[in-house]
């Protein structure tokens, strides 16, 4: 309690002239109240002092909700699941909740004053001074991962969530969230060593798979050049030669899907006509559209549309892209396939009028074997990987591949690429030449044996 000399000038002079009426109206004579208005002041007194018993009572239990208030904030906060710090602009630490203390590995009364730098795993520490630069000079929320030390353990994955906000004195300080990510980064690499092996596997297998089929296709020529054979006979080597020949495309695109996977497809760029590309696409898929009895429809410009690129890989995008519309369209359906130049791209679209592609399955056209109808007696069926490789291919040349379909009305696919003008390609970017030498006999037959044991 303030002392009378304690009290300030004022405040003492006003207690002196306080004190001195009090002792003039005590020297003047008082009238003595009546019965009825001293029971009347008794009563003002009486409802006045349970007046101030019922604030009294009113703020006490206000400071008690306060207080159970804090206790559950201060539970939440050093409670929860995750650490909960308030870093200054220096990067010292201004205060941590208990998870967040335990997440480090040190006492929450020793963290104070440290710099949250100190528990950043070195090869991280470029992260997290840029984050917090950023967040300091934008003010915009800062979310990222890095490998935090802890004193007690190994190091662990963190995920940082920051925002800026003031202290009670108005300086900037950051509010930080840290949540241990160990686990998720494990089943993360434990995912990535699975896709991985997955990929060697499919390499192995196209390869194991591709190895029988050049002697089976031999075999089948060398019996189909023999006299003698009788109709049964050349229709049964026909079959095999044709099923060989289908095998053969399967494995293929098998074998260039895991190249693609895994970055191994080398591209052999040159400056390419659109035309050509669609034309020998064509060549390539007639034999199966036909075979569905659909209507093709090419629609090309008159000028020729360049591209700078692999026009062997461009052939294979096409056609896997009207093979998938003649697999997908009932017999009979129409398809068409048209290619233009808009503004500095060159479009190609492959329209069918088949079964379309349900809204559900669409983000999932392009993932590998996946298909959205399984049937196990649909013999052109394939595998679900030609939209992948079309899809790989496409981005390996930098350009763009779309889809857009309604359920029961058929579906269009959309390939966009740069143009190249003509003479604009460097020549150090055309392919080594090769020189074919000229025969200098008479022609010869070789055979080649594959002993696969």
């Amino acid at each position: 309690m303030t002392s009378k000399d304690d009290r300030p000038a004022d405040a003492a002079d006003l207690r002196r002239r306080a004190e001195q009426k009090a002792r003039a109206d005590e020297a003047q004579p008082r009238k003595t109240p009546s019965p009825k208005e001293a029971k009347r002041l008794l009563h003002e007194l009486q409802v006045h002092q349970i007046e101030l018993e019922m604030q009294n009572e009113e703020l006490r239990r206000a400071q008690g909700e306060i207080e159970a208030s804090r206790a559950r904030y201060f539970d939440l906060f050093d409670l929860a699941p995750v650490g909960y710090f308030t870093v200054s602009q220096q990067g010292l630490i201004l205060e941590a909740n208990l998870t967040g203390a335990g997440l480090l590995g040190v006492e929450r009364r020793d963290l104070v004053k440290q710099p949250l730098s100190r528990f950043v795993f070195p090869e991280d520490q470029d992260i997290y001074y840029r984050h917090r630069k950023q967040l300091f000079e934008t003010g915009s929320p800062q979310v990222y991962e890095l490998r935090v030390l802890r004193a007690d353990a190994a190091p662990f994955w963190a995920r940082l969530e920051a925002t800026e906000a003031h202290d009670a004195d108005g300086a900037p300080v950051c509010r930080a969230v840290m949540s241990d990510i160990t686990a998720r980064k494990q089943a993360e690499e434990k995912l990535a060593e699975l896709d991985r092996r997955k990929d060697q596997f499919l390499a192995m297998l196209s390869h194991e798979l591709r190895n029988p089929l050049a002697p089976i296709l031999n075999a089948v020529q060398l019996l189909q050049l023999q006299k003698g054979a009788n109709s049964v006979q050349q229709k049964a080597l026909a079959v095999i030669e044709r099923q060989v020949g289908q095998l053969t495309h399967l494995v293929g695109d098998l074998l260039d899907v895991s190249r693609a996977i895994t970055g191994r497809i080398q591209l052999y760029q040159e400056q390419v006509a659109v035309s050509g590309v669609v034309e020998r696409a064509v060549e390539t898929a007639r034999p199966l559209i036909d075979q569905r009895r659909h209507e093709l429809t090419v629609s090309l410009p008159p000028d020729p549309i360049w591209l700078y690129a692999d026009a062997s890989r461009l052939e294979q995008v096409v056609t896997n892209l009207l093979t998938n519309a003649a697999k997908y369209t009932n017999e009979g359906g129409h398809i068409r396939l048209s290619a233009q130049q808009e503004g500095d791209k060159a479009v190609l679209r492959v329209r069918d009028t088949g079964l379309g592609i349900a809204p559900a399955f669409l983000p999932h056209v392009f993932d590998l074997f996946t298909q959205a109808q399984r049937s196990s007696d649909r013999s052109q069926g394939g595998l679900g990987i030609g939209l992948t490789l079309a899809k790989r291919l496409v981005e390996m040349h930098g350009g763009t591949i779309g889809v857009s379909s309604t359920l029961g009305q058929g579906s269009e696919f959309v390939v966009s690429f740069v143009v190249c003008p003509p003479g604009a390609m460097s020549l150090k970017t055309q392919p080594p030449s090769t020189e074919i030498a000229k025969p200098t006999g008479p022609a010869l037959r070789g055979l080649v044996v594959d002993d696969n044991m």
